[in-house]
């Protein structure tokens, strides 16, 4: 099953639900769930947020150019009890 379709359909969205969330029909999800299109970045980025996923692993064809952690990943590692300062100073000190 396609990443993207099994992903939308574990977080219990309908292609036609997913298309409203993001400002598209039903025919556009389904073409990207069949890989017909791969749609432009901010529209992968759209999707991806609303099934909480990573744009890099739904769309492996758009990569993080970022050196740093997501924020989300930075708040997952400090729940897990590590220390976060040495990325806080890193972000705060970064041109």
């Amino acid at each position: 099953m396609n990443l993207i379709r099994s992903t939308r359909t574990s977080c219990k969205y309908t292609q036609k639900q997913l298309a409203v969330a993001i400002g598209k029909n039903q025919k556009y999800i389904s073409a990207v769930e069949n890989e017909r299109i791969v749609p432009p970045f901010i529209i992968a980025d759209n999707i991806s947020r609303v099934m909480d996923a990573p744009v890099e692993l739904l769309f492996p064809k758009y990569v993080r150019t970022s050196p740093f952690p997501r924020w989300v990943d930075l708040m997952y590692l400090k729940t897990l009890g590590l220390d976060m300062c040495i990325y806080f100073e890193l972000i705060k000190h970064h041109d």
